[in-house]
């Protein structure tokens, strides 16, 4: 029960989700917001860089008004992460912590990483961080209606639409289902099912046509630069065939410097190979300095050395894992 216990403990919680916020996130920053009002505290979502279009939709249908800077905070006594392993993948949360000197709880599905003095409640099986609030809110007997909404939300994104659920993420969406009501949950999955814009399709246009293959212990991987929307177009290219997709652009770092990138990757790849995408993102930000984070079949990270440097350390550690060379595809 550490997550209401938390809750209940302090009077001003701020509640950061990772930078710009997905459905997940902003599904559970909600979720744990109006779970804080209902115990009588105050909660503050803070969504650093701002959120997803969906997620924003979200956000407003739930009358949650989240933060987007530091500076907007009120004081508090307590703060949240959620759906991020670290603070340092939600802005300036690692230097807000060092400066407030105040506590930290961080919930979410991710590999675990070493935050000196933070309290976690981490569950890497669970198919999303909703997942895991829903869990502790069902358990204390504090599932309110609206939050029930939200997490129903977060867990649908998280697992394609329940496609990659499991039997025990069924029968708690059944659970929450039921407490939020059927019309409601129609309306929210309605508002959230954001059509893709013409920036995005073009960007996956793109990407495909700048798409490098190679083949890598017999698997093909599709490598391509893009300026914007690297995980759909990492997407795309596994979709049009490729065992693992890496989107990589320019960070948007101090003077553009370092470089970001999205991989995905099908499950027979992973299930064959046992690499964890999440943790070669985690790896690779080790290696050149930055974070780095995600799931078995789709991650994300943001480095501080150049795209091509970050794409040949990727291809050097999927080539040291998978005990094979490199070889172009001409």
């Amino acid at each position: 029960m550490v997550l209401l216990e938390y809750l209940k403990d302090h009077g001003k919680i701020a509640i950061f989700t990772h930078s710009l916020a997905d459905l997940d996130a902003a599904a559970s920053a909600a979720a744990l917001s109006i779970t804080a009002a209902r115990l009588g505290s105050s909660a503050f979502v803070v969504t650093p860089g701002g959120a997803t279009r969906a997620a924003r939709e979200l956000l407003s249908h739930l009358s949650v008004k989240p933060l987007e800077d530091f500076g907007s905070l009120p004081k508090v006594d307590a703060a949240v992460l959620v759906d991020a392993n670290s603070p340092v993948r939600a802005g300036d949360l690692e230097e807000y912590l060092k400066s407030h000197r105040i506590p930290l709880l961080i919930v979410d599905h991710h590999p675990a990483a070493d935050v000196q003095g933070a309290l976690r409640l981490v569950d890497e099986g669970a198919s999303s961080t909703s997942e895991i609030i829903a869990r502790e809110l069902i358990r204390g007997s504090t599932l309110d209606p609206l939050a029930a909404c939200a997490l129903s939300i977060g867990i649908l994104a998280d697992t394609r639409g329940l496609g990659a659920a499991t039997c025990g993420t069924l029968e708690l969406y059944s659970r929450l289902c039921g407490a939020c009501g059927e019309d409601r949950l129609d309306k929210l999955r309605a508002a959230t099912r954001t059509p893709v814009d013409s920036s995005e399709v073009l960007a996956r246009f793109r990407g495909l046509q700048r798409t490098r293959l190679v083949i890598i212990g017999g698997w093909l991987v599709a490598i391509s630069t893009s300026g914007s929307h690297q995980s759909s177009v990492a997407q795309a290219l596994v979709q049009v065939g490729a065992d693992l997709g890496l989107a990589i652009g320019r960070g948007e770092g101090e003077k553009g410097l370092g470089a970001e990138g999205s991989m995905k990757a099908r499950s027979a790849f992973v299930e064959a190979t046992g690499i964890h995408l999440g943790k070669l993102a985690e790896e690779l930000a080790e290696e050149l300095g930055g974070t780095g984070g995600g799931h078995p079949t789709a991650a994300s990270f943001r480095v501080g050395k150049g795209s091509g440097t970050a794409t040949d350390a990727l291809l050097r550690l999927l080539s040291k894992s998978l005990n094979s060379n490199v070889r172009d595809v001409v």
